[in-house]
C-alpha cells in the first residue's frame, strides 16, 4: 500500500510534465503486453499501470507500485514485440522488487535523519505516517529517474529475462533488445547509460 501511495503521487507528477499518448490503440496495446508480464511477476501483486509516454529518446521507467511509463521512442526502437517485452518486463522487475522504494529509504535515511525512517519501519510494519510518506514521495520527477546500482539493474535482468519466459515470450527478448540498440548507435542510447557494461548484460543473461 505504501509504494502504491508514493507511485500514485509521482504519476500524477509525471503526466504533468510528460505528454501521454492517449490513442486507444496503443494504450490497449501497451495493457495486452503490460498485463500479460504482470500476470507471472514476482513479489507483491500490484495494481500495474501501463501508458506511454510522448518521448523520443529509447527508454522506459516504473514507479513504485507498478505505474509503468513507456517511451513512444522505446517502441519504435523495438524490431518485435519480445524486445518491447523484455524492456518491459525488466521496469516491472524494479517494481516487484521495490528498487525504487528501497533506494528512497537509503535517501531519505541521510537526507531526513532517521525519525522519520523509524515511522516507516518501526511498529508493525502496516502503516506510514503522512510526515514519512511526504519525506518519501517529496521529489516529483526524481524519482521517476532513480538511478540504480548495478546490482539492482543485473537483478532487473534476470528477474526481467524469467519473467519473459514465464508470460511465453522468447527470453531473449532484452537480450535483442540490446543488440539492436548497440548495432543502431552510434552511442549508448539513454536507456543502457549509467548501466552495466551491455556486453556484460548480454553474457549473463545467455
Amino acid at each position: 500500500q505504501q509504494d502504491v501511495a508514493i507511485g500514485r503521487q509521482n504519476a500524477q507528477q509525471v503526466e504533468k510534465e510528460m505528454r501521454v499518448i492517449a490513442d486507444p490503440i496503443v494504450q490497449n496495446y501497451i495493457n495486452s503486453v503490460g498485463r500479460k508480464l504482470a500476470a507471472v511477476a514476482p513479489g507483491e501483486k500490484f495494481p500495474y499501470q501501463f501508458k506511454v509516454v510522448d518521448v523520443k529518446e529509447i527508454n522506459a521507467f516504473a514507479l513504485p507500485g507498478g505505474f509503468l511509463y513507456v517511451h513512444s521512442g522505446a517502441i519504435l526502437a523495438a524490431r518485435n514485440e519480445s524486445e518491447l517485452a523484455g524492456v518491459m518486463a525488466h521496469e516491472i522487475s524494479h517494481a516487484a522488487l521495490r528498487h525504487g522504494t528501497h533506494q528512497m529509504s537509503q535517501q531519505m535515511v541521510a537526507e531526513k535523519g532517521f525519525s522519520i525512517a523509524a515511522a516507516i519501519f518501526g511498529g508493525d510494519g502496516t502503516s506510514l505516517s503522512d510526515q514519512a510518506l511526504g519525506a518519501l514521495a517529496s521529489g516529483g520527477m526524481q524519482l521517476a529517474f532513480l538511478k540504480f546500482s548495478r546490482t539492482a539493474e543485473k537483478e532487473a535482468d534476470i528477474s526481467g529475462a524469467e519473467i519473459l519466459a514465464s508470460a511465453g515470450y522468447d527470453p531473449r527478448g532484452l537480450i535483442n533488445f540490446f543488440k539492436t540498440l548497440l548495432a543502431d548507435s552510434a552511442r549508448p542510447p539513454q536507456i543502457l547509460s549509467d548501466h552495466p557494461d551491455p556486453g556484460n548484460r548480454v553474457q549473463y543473461l545467455n
